[in-house]
Protein backbone atom coordinates (compact mmCIF):
# COMPACT_ATOMS: atom_id res chain seq x y z
CA UNK A 1 0.00 0.00 0.00
CA UNK A 2 1.20 3.41 -0.74
CA UNK A 3 0.12 6.34 0.62
CA UNK A 4 1.12 10.01 -0.81
CA UNK A 5 0.46 12.92 1.75
CA UNK A 6 -0.06 16.50 0.76
CA UNK A 7 3.23 17.33 1.69
CA UNK A 8 4.98 14.94 -0.71
CA UNK A 9 5.78 12.50 1.71
CA UNK A 10 5.17 9.00 0.46
CA UNK A 11 4.82 5.82 2.92
CA UNK A 12 4.86 2.62 1.45
CA UNK A 13 3.31 -0.24 3.96
CA UNK A 14 3.71 -3.92 3.27
CA UNK A 15 0.62 -6.07 3.27
CA UNK A 16 2.21 -9.12 2.08
CA UNK A 17 0.64 -12.84 0.99
CA UNK A 18 1.06 -15.05 4.12
CA UNK A 19 1.30 -12.22 6.68
CA UNK A 20 -1.18 -10.13 6.20
CA UNK A 21 -3.43 -11.36 3.38
CA UNK A 22 -4.38 -15.23 3.06
CA UNK A 23 -6.73 -17.24 0.46
CA UNK A 24 -10.14 -16.59 1.09
CA UNK A 25 -10.96 -20.28 0.91
CA UNK A 26 -10.11 -21.38 4.25
CA UNK A 27 -9.44 -20.20 8.02
CA UNK A 28 -5.39 -19.81 7.42
CA UNK A 29 -4.05 -18.50 10.43
CA UNK A 30 -1.58 -15.33 9.52
CA UNK A 31 0.21 -13.05 12.16
CA UNK A 32 -0.51 -9.45 10.79
CA UNK A 33 -4.65 -9.90 10.34
CA UNK A 34 -7.39 -11.39 12.52
CA UNK A 35 -10.80 -13.09 11.14
CA UNK A 36 -13.68 -11.85 10.93
CA UNK A 37 -16.16 -14.47 12.82
CA UNK A 38 -19.53 -14.50 11.55
CA UNK A 39 -19.33 -12.30 7.97
CA UNK A 40 -19.24 -14.33 5.57
CA UNK A 41 -19.92 -18.64 5.29
CA UNK A 42 -17.11 -21.11 4.20
CA UNK A 43 -14.68 -18.41 3.00
CA UNK A 44 -12.16 -16.08 5.07
CA UNK A 45 -12.56 -12.72 5.15
CA UNK A 46 -10.06 -11.35 7.80
CA UNK A 47 -9.21 -7.41 8.90
CA UNK A 48 -5.90 -5.86 9.74
CA UNK A 49 -4.88 -2.00 11.40
CA UNK A 50 -2.09 0.03 10.09
CA UNK A 51 -1.34 2.32 12.51
CA UNK A 52 0.23 5.59 10.79
CA UNK A 53 1.47 9.03 11.90
CA UNK A 54 1.15 11.16 9.28
CA UNK A 55 2.07 15.22 9.74
CA UNK A 56 -0.25 16.53 6.49
CA UNK A 57 -3.46 14.86 5.10
CA UNK A 58 -3.26 12.24 2.26
CA UNK A 59 -3.98 13.04 -1.14
CA UNK A 60 -3.85 9.64 -2.44
CA UNK A 61 -4.09 5.85 -1.09
CA UNK A 62 -2.98 3.01 -4.11
CA UNK A 63 -3.50 -0.35 -3.45
CA UNK A 64 -1.16 -2.51 -6.02
CA UNK A 65 -0.05 -6.02 -6.20
CA UNK A 66 4.00 -6.21 -6.50
CA UNK A 67 5.11 -7.81 -9.56
CA UNK A 68 1.88 -8.15 -11.04
CA UNK A 69 0.84 -11.15 -9.44
CA UNK A 70 -2.89 -11.57 -7.77
CA UNK A 71 -4.03 -9.37 -5.61
CA UNK A 72 -5.90 -9.38 -2.19
CA UNK A 73 -9.92 -8.69 -2.75
CA UNK A 74 -9.74 -5.58 -0.79
CA UNK A 75 -14.03 -5.20 1.22
CA UNK A 76 -13.71 -1.45 2.70
CA UNK A 77 -10.95 1.08 3.18
CA UNK A 78 -11.49 3.11 6.68
CA UNK A 79 -9.67 6.13 7.87
CA UNK A 80 -10.04 7.28 11.54
CA UNK A 81 -9.31 11.02 11.82
CA UNK A 82 -7.56 12.02 15.20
Amino acid sequence: MKLTYANGKVDEVDLRDGIVFTDYVGDVKVPGSKFADGLVKNKSLRWFTVSLQPDSPFTKVELSSPGGGPAATTVAVTAELQ
